[in-house]
């Protein structure tokens, strides 16, 4: 059972580099050893024996991970820093590595919809525009610009993120301006280049 996000800080900065190969390279040393039927079933294998040699050891309990995940993740930051990879919780540190690129763009189509939403009250109610309006727009270009500023490789689904964002965003806009749905376009009529090109002025 998860029990919170572990962001990338937590596996420290030079670990974090490390990770991916690492795993990859203890993953493909325990297949060249094994048969497909010794794969992929239950807790067997590299991991079982890692985890129960970690947990003999006294190193880490078994129940760290999801007792205390910021106690988890700095334990696996100083395996790595020290080279101990057969400390490392690699079931864990899989699903946390893979769950990054998802989080990642979570947050970016998040911020998309809000900014959205605003754009669209700003354009088709905008006799209501507001400094509130006016600051939650500005704040949510910055946001977005230091979301794909970080994350780079999230600039090729931007467009998509854009489109996927709509419905959502149409629905705020409606909930916000009690506006019929009949009151904006059909489709999305922003690209992700207009979401910041658009114009906005402080009515204030």
């Amino acid at each position: 059972m998860r029990v919170g996000r572990i962001n990338a800080p937590l596996l420290a900065e030079s670990a974090l580099e490390e990770t991916g190969s690492v795993v990859r390279n203890l993953h493909a040393n325990e297949r060249s050893k094994k048969g497909p039927k010794d794969l992929g079933q239950g807790d067997t294998g590299f991991l079982a024996t890692s985890r129960s040699r970690r947990y003999d050891r006294g190193i880490m309990p078994a129940t760290a991970y999801d007792a205390d995940p910021l106690a988890w993740a700095k334990e696996q930051a100083r395996a790595l820093a020290e080279r101990r990879f057969g400390d490392l919780d690699l079931e864990h540190l899989v699903e946390e590595l893979e769950d990054l690129g998802t989080s990642e763009r979570s947050a970016l189509e998040s911020n998309i919809i809000v900014l959205l939403a605003h754009l669209l009250k700003w354009q088709y109610q905008s006799d209501h525009r507001s400094h509130s309006w006016f600051c939650t727009i500005r704040e949510h270009r910055r946001r977005i610009a230091r979301l794909l500023t970080k994350i780079p490789s999230l600039k090729p689904t931007i467009e998509d993120v854009t489109l996927e964002a709509f419905e959502d965003a149409l629905e705020d806009a409606m909930d916000d301006t009690k506006l019929p749905r009949d009151a904006f376009p059909e489709t999305c009529p922003f690209g992700f280049d207009d979401l910041f090109r658009i114009e906005v002025e402080d009515p204030a």
